[in-house]
């Protein structure tokens, strides 16, 4: 199954499509586009006139949320009036370093900026989420989270610390504060994307008594013209 991506397309100036690899697919059917991405994809699976540059794994962490005491540290909701736009988007880069965008290096580092750039100005002004919080350490911006509500189920959208902050804890308690906000709001469950090939992160909410929800291989396949 193909479908074309507009939006996709439009903001990185390609031809943009997703594939089913679980359907099949007629070779002749992807030869329009530039690229494609490919999900549930046979690890070595060939298309004509098309190179696989980069394969990861997408997994879904879940919990059950349970009444849980708030944080006392400093963490404040932000929204479009906030000033420091450029230390949110250090956040949101870091918390994309690990993302198909940015290691696939068919993708300039720009646009792999510019897309987490946009990410988060639709987050500051809640089109694509519910809440931003920083938290701070002394006096500065250590790290950040957003997330969005859908019904009973929440989503984290970008979490990150700033490398400089890494190992403070700021990590546990950002994720803490949206786990008591959610809870009061009668939100049943968290969920978190990240990598299974970002280790640190999946360890990290293992540790939290998050549990693995989906894994979803992906998978970018160029036009060889296109490359």
């Amino acid at each position: 199954m193909i479908k074309h991506l507009p939006w996709d397309s439009d903001f990185f100036n390609l031809n943009i499509a997703s594939v089913d690899a679980t359907h099949e697919v007629a070779d002749i059917e992807l030869q329009e586009f530039d690229m494609f991405y490919s999900f549930h994809s046979e690890e070595n699976k060939v298309f004509k006139n098309f190179q696989p540059t980069f394969r990861e794994h997408k997994i879904i962490f879940e919990k059950q949320l349970l009444q849980i005491a708030d944080t006392d540290a400093d963490i404040r909701s932000v929204d479009e009036k906030f000033k420091d736009v450029s230390t949110l988007q250090e956040l949101a880069y870091e918390s994309g370093k690990h993302s198909r965008f940015n290691l696939d290096g068919n993708f300039a580092e720009r646009q792999f900026k510019n897309l987490y750039n946009l990410w988060i100005s639709n987050s500051l002004n809640r089109q694509f989420a519910d809440d931003v919080l920083v938290i701070y350490q002394n006096d500065k911006i250590g790290g950040f989270v957003t997330f969005k509500i859908n019904q009973e189920i929440a989503t984290i959208g970008l979490i990150a610390v700033l490398p400089e902050f890494q190992g403070q804890g700021l990590g546990t308690k950002l994720l803490q504060r949206v786990e008591y906000l959610l809870f009061r709001k009668g939100i049943q469950k968290l969920q978190i994307p990240t990598q299974q090939e970002n280790l640190d992160a999946c360890g990290f909410y293992t540790k939290k008594g998050y549990s693995i929800l989906s894994i979803t291989p992906i998978t970018h396949y160029w036009k060889n013209d296109t490359i």
